[in-house]
């Protein structure tokens, strides 16, 4: 009701509640409407609350979309793959576990120690080679009996819908029962609705094992790489006192050299090197399972998988850090190889001397009988003298194994053994002709 004082309104319940308002106030309140009606909150607010209705509406639809897109085509959230995971995971996941290369710290690798670098590198290859086979047949046979489970699964299915069309021609044959038009309709797209499903397990399988090639080839990679880089970090230490025992000694040609040489020292590791990348990239063992796990796929398989030995070198030959450490290891090498050619350099012209007095003495130049042959040498007196100033010569060679050259620690026992032997044999022949 409206006055002149202001309006008057009384509630329509039972209790019929009334409520006064002046005008003063009236005009007031609607002062203020005004007023808030140009602030951009108010003035927006409708709108802002329908466009926030609709944008959760959005986010939910989209929420709901994905998580049945995942619902569908998520491999891992299905029962007949996630019960193969916990199996196929540790069993690729072993490969890094493995060396395909050893060096131990606090170990001298020669032929008079235990093993040479490249004997006992030998032996671990095999072992660890072996391993890694076993493995990846474990990962084949898993893959395989998974295949077995998904067409023995189909298989059922075609089963079932071949009794339930040969049952439902008996029904409509002797009129037991009237399939109504709408109800075959929704058995049909119930069928068509299993083959999608199939169709799209079989594509999952396919992805699962796409995502095993790739998988167990980056292991195999990463273990050519953490191999090499291990080596590198225990060759180049100098804490880990790992040595390389070689024996300076005469040649059958008697020249004064190392055994092994140094070229068959270099060549011994580049020997090893070249072993343990053959042992991935021409293992036919290996090559057998890439050939049996391409027949696994349902469709055809990714000319990745067809090539994964050619990948996997490219990933190789592009990785700066698995040829940074291959580097390292040969200047390493080089710079003990030149320090003990060195070494043997300082000895060469005293020794090489002694040698080859001694060897023309005992063996001769030329013709004619022992006699003459001392005589065109010399007095034996002088000679008897030469053989004191050799002895000196010889007793500074030490016998014991002290002189290192880097990583290569030289022994000289066996050149001492030789050496003591070259003066006695010159003094018994000088004895023999006195007497």
């Amino acid at each position: 009701m409206f006055s002149k004082n202001g309006f008057v309104s009384v509630a329509k319940d039972q209790h019929g509640i009334t409520d006064f308002i002046s005008n003063d106030q009236y005009i007031e309140d609607g002062v203020t409407a005004q007023i808030l009606k140009e602030v951009p909150f108010f003035k927006k607010f409708q709108s802002l609350r329908f466009f926030r209705q609709w944008k959760t509406t959005m986010r939910l639809n989209a929420y709901e979309r994905k998580r049945q897109k995942l619902a569908e085509n998520y491999i891992f959230a299905k029962p007949v793959f996630s019960e193969s995971l916990p199996e196929l995971i540790p069993a690729m996941n072993a490969i890094s576990g493995l060396s395909l290369i050893e060096i131990q710290a606090n170990v001298t690798y020669g032929k008079k120690q235990q093993a040479t670098l490249e004997e006992r590198c030998k032996t671990v290859l095999d072992e660890n080679r072996a391993e890694l086979e076993g493995k990846l047949a474990e990962v084949k046979a898993q893959m395989q009996q998974l295949k077995k489970d998904i067409i023995a699964d189909d298989d059922r299915f075609e089963a079932d819908v071949k009794e339930g069309k040969v049952q439902e021609m008996i029904r409509n044959k002797h009129g037991e029962q009237l399939v109504m038009f709408h109800k075959q309709r929704m058995k049909m797209l119930a069928i068509e609705e299993q083959y999608r499903l199939k169709r799209l397990r079989h594509a999952q399988y396919d992805q699962l094992l796409f995502m095993v090639f790739r998988f167990w080839s980056a292991k195999v990679v990463e273990l050519l790489f953490a191999s090499k880089q291990r080596f590198n970090a225990t060759f180049g230490n100098p804490k880990c006192l790992t040595q390389f025992e070689v024996s300076i000694c005469f040649s059958p040609e008697g020249v004064l050299d190392s055994e092994p040489t140094m070229e068959e020292h270099t060549a011994g590791f580049k020997k090893v090197f070249e072993d343990m990348e053959r042992a991935v990239f021409e293992n036919q063992p290996l090559q057998l399972f890439v050939h049996g796990m391409n027949d696994l796929f349902f469709g055809k398989s990714s000319l990745y998988t067809r090539t994964i030995f050619e990948n996997m070198q490219q990933v190789i030959s592009i990785n700066t850090e698995y040829h940074r450490n291959h580097a390292q290891i040969f200047d390493r090498l080089r710079r003990d190889v030149e320090e003990c050619q060195r070494h043997i350099a300082e000895k060469k012209e005293d020794l090489q001397e002694v040698h080859d007095f001694c060897r023309n003495w005992t063996q001769g130049r030329g013709g004619g009988d022992r006699q003459d042959r001392s005589l065109e040498m010399g007095f034996y007196k002088e000679t008897w003298l030469k053989m004191d100033e050799f002895g000196e010569r010889i007793r500074k060679v030490s016998s014991a194994l002290g002189a290192k050259a880097g990583t290569i620690l030289i022994e000289t026992s066996t050149l001492k053994k030789q050496l003591v032997e070259m003066p006695r044999q010159v003094l018994e022949s000088i004895r023999h002709n006195v007497t």
